[in-house]
C-alpha cells in the first residue's frame, strides 16, 4: 500500500544534515537506493539530488522512478499525467524540479516540504553536498514543473 505524503515529508526531513562528509548521505540514501535500483553509485560521484527524493518515496511505499537523472523523473511524471507546470500552487509532497542556469532541462530537484504564501520550502539532497531546505518563489524563473508523486490519501 502507498504512503502519504507527511510520511515522505517526515522522511526526508530526518535526513536533513546528511551529507557526503559526515557519510550519512551515503549510508542512508545512496546504499540503499543502490540496493532497490541495482546501481552502484557514490554521492561523492553522482549527482544525487534525485536518487534523494526517488529513495525518499520508495522508502514509505510511493511509486516513483528509480532514476538517478532529473531529466528521466520528470519523463516518469509526464507518461503517468502526474506533471504540473511552474507557477501552479504546490502541495508539500510535490517534487519540484529545477534549472538554475536557465535552461529547460531539470538539473536539480527535491520534495516540497511546506508552502506559505507565494514560497514553498524544498528539502533537497546534493545542495552543497548535504541535504538541505531551501526557500523558493514557486513560481521562480528557476522552477521548471512538479511532479506529484501517487500518495495514499491521508
Amino acid at each position: 500500500m502507498a504512503g502519504t505524503a507527511a510520511q515522505a515529508r517526515a522522511k526526508i526531513k530526518s535526513w536533513l544534515g546528511y551529507s557526503e562528509s559526515n557519510g550519512k548521505a551515503d549510508k542512508y540514501i545512496v546504499k540503499p537506493w543502490d540496493r532497490w535500483t541495482g546501481c552502484k553509485a557514490t554521492s561523492k560521484k553522482n549527482p544525487w539530488c534525485q536518487i534523494t527524493v526517488s529513495e525518499c518515496l520508495h522508502s514509505v511505499k510511493v511509486s516513483t522512478s528509480s532514476s538517478a537523472g532529473c531529466t528521466q523523473a520528470r519523463a516518469w511524471y509526464k507518461a503517468r499525467k502526474r506533471l504540473k507546470a511552474r507557477g501552479v500552487k504546490p502541495t508539500p509532497g510535490w517534487q519540484v524540479f529545477y534549472n538554475f542556469k536557465g535552461g529547460t532541462k531539470p538539473t536539480h530537484t527535491g520534495l516540497v516540504y511546506s508552502v506559505s504564501g507565494k514560497y514553498m520550502t524544498v528539502i533537497e539532497g546534493n545542495n552543497k553536498n548535504a541535504v538541505r531546505s531551501r526557500k523558493i518563489l514557486y513560481n521562480s524563473k528557476y522552477v521548471l514543473c512538479f511532479g506529484v508523486p501517487p500518495y495514499k490519501k491521508a
